[in-house]
């Protein structure tokens, strides 16, 4: 009996060992990698290219020429003699290399020594659409971007720049230089269209055209005006935009002047929302005595902005409409002056002046004119599209089609920031044909606002 309880205890043994034995094959099975890699041949290769001088440039003494297979320098020679004389061409800087370049350093000089020039003088290197050339700027292979070289006897000289004008000997130099670009680099807010634009783009390419005082042929820098971009508003959805003002008239300069229809604005084209200008209590009752305190003490101003309802100490810091932008936006949102009217109890206040990023439009910003006596209505002026699309009105419910806007595909009432002047509870509002009347009911905000940003 212990001879088969030994035996069996050995076999024991040896089936755990072959089973270890088994385990440490498997954990040491081989591997084996095999891969090919080929390295090819990198190039580098700036160039000038495309030489186009603008019509109407004068003839130079020597013309503006590329000479060579792959030309990094031009050179030219000419006369300004009289005011309005200039000489400009473009040309494209051509990335032929394989490798992605970015700008360096930019340098202007005048006969060696740092650019002055007379007032009436000048002289410009930008891209064609006029944005600065700036460093870090990309120029990625295989790709080209137009740049645009003048020097201009200014039109505008006056009598005395002209008797103290001297003959000049302007030797002047314009280097870039491109080097191999890195993470840093950044692509040249060249535009291409509203909709598809980036919004610093947008904003650079509007405070250009914001400072023309007259609209010509509805063109709004590269932009159209009525033009319009989707934005994303979260919860409130994806909604539409359009630009609805790029000049800025001698009027906007006024002391006292609404901003609301001056410079680079853009509105909303469709509803976002129905909502009432102020909340109301239990028994219906509207708070804040209607349109007491007008805009500047509304709910719905708080709403927009994303401030503070002080009537109810209502906090839309994190809930309101302004929050819900998205932040490229945001950082091209300027605060504009807004001057609004008042209703029958606020007579002895006037006018009411805020400095808002969001606002609602007044009457004489669709319809171009001061509707029932509104006090505000002589301190704005009808924005450019309403006035391009012909926008009057001769009394409440006369249709206006290009007034009209829609909530979910329906035209729908929106409101106005102006208080009925001889009620205390209404505000004006937008009808549903286009034509102009007053409540204190829900109606649909579509608010505007402008933007502007510094090259």
């Amino acid at each position: 009996m212990k001879s088969m309880r030994k035996r069996n205890m050995f076999f024991m043994l040896v089936l755990a060992l072959m089973f270890i034995s088994i385990g440490y094959a498997f954990v040491y099975s081989d591997l084996k990698l095999e891969g090919l890699t080929t390295l090819t041949k990198q190039t580098w290769n700036v160039y000038f290219d495309n030489l186009v001088v603008t019509e109407g440039s004068v003839t130079p003494i020597t013309a503006a020429s590329l000479s060579g297979e792959y030309p990094t320098t031009i050179a030219y020679s000419v006369k300004l003699e009289n005011p309005g004389d200039f000489y400009e061409f473009t040309v494209d800087a051509v990335n032929d290399g394989s490798i992605d370049a970015m700008i360096n350093t930019i340098s202007s000089t005048n006969n060696g020594n740092e650019i002055s020039l007379p007032s009436y003088i000048e002289y410009k290197v930008s891209y064609f659409t006029g944005q600065k050339l700036k460093e870090k700027h990309l120029l990625k292979s295989n790709d080209s971007i137009k740049y645009k070289i003048g020097i201009y006897f200014k039109k505008d000289i006056t009598k005395e720049q002209l008797e103290n004008s001297q003959p000049l000997d302007l030797r002047l130099k314009f280097e870039v230089t491109y080097i191999q670009a890195d993470e840093t680099g950044i692509i040249p807010p060249i535009p291409v269209s509203f909709k598809d634009d980036d919004w610093n783009t947008i904003a650079i390419e509007g405070a250009k055209a914001a400072t023309q005082k007259e609209i010509e042929n509805s063109k709004c820098g590269p932009y159209n005006i009525g033009d319009t971009k989707q934005i994303d508003l979260g919860s409130l959805g994806k909604h539409t935009v359009r630009i609805a003002n790029c000049t800025t008239t001698d009027i906007c300069q006024t002391e006292g002047f609404s901003q609301t229809a001056c410079g680079f604005v853009i509105e909303f084209e469709d509803i976002i929302t129905t909502r009432r200008m102020n909340p109301v209590t239990q028994e219906g009752a509207v708070n804040g005595d209607g349109n007491k305190g007008g805009w500047e003490y509304s709910d719905m101003r708080a709403y927009l902005n994303s401030g503070v309802f002080a009537l109810e100490n209502i906090d839309y810091s994190t809930t309101g409409f302004y929050d819900k932008l998205p932040q490229s936006l945001k950082n091209t949102i300027i605060n504009t002056t807004v001057v609004s009217g008042y209703g029958s109890n606020d007579r002895s206040h006037g006018n009411f002046i805020t400095t808002d990023n969001i606002y609602l439009l007044n009457p004489t910003e669709i319809w171009g004119r001061t509707i029932e006596g509104d006090p505000a209505g002589g301190k704005s002026r009808q924005l450019d599209y309403y006035k391009i699309k012909g926008v009057t009105t001769s009394g409440g419910y006369t249709p206006t089609p290009q007034a009209v806007k829609k909530l979910n595909g329906t035209a729908t009432q929106w409101w106005l920031r102006t208080p009925r002047p001889n009620n205390s509870t209404q505000f004006f509002f937008t009808h549903v044909n286009g034509s102009w009347y007053y409540h204190y009911y829900n109606q649909g905000v579509s608010p505007a606002f402008r933007i502007s940003v510094s090259e």
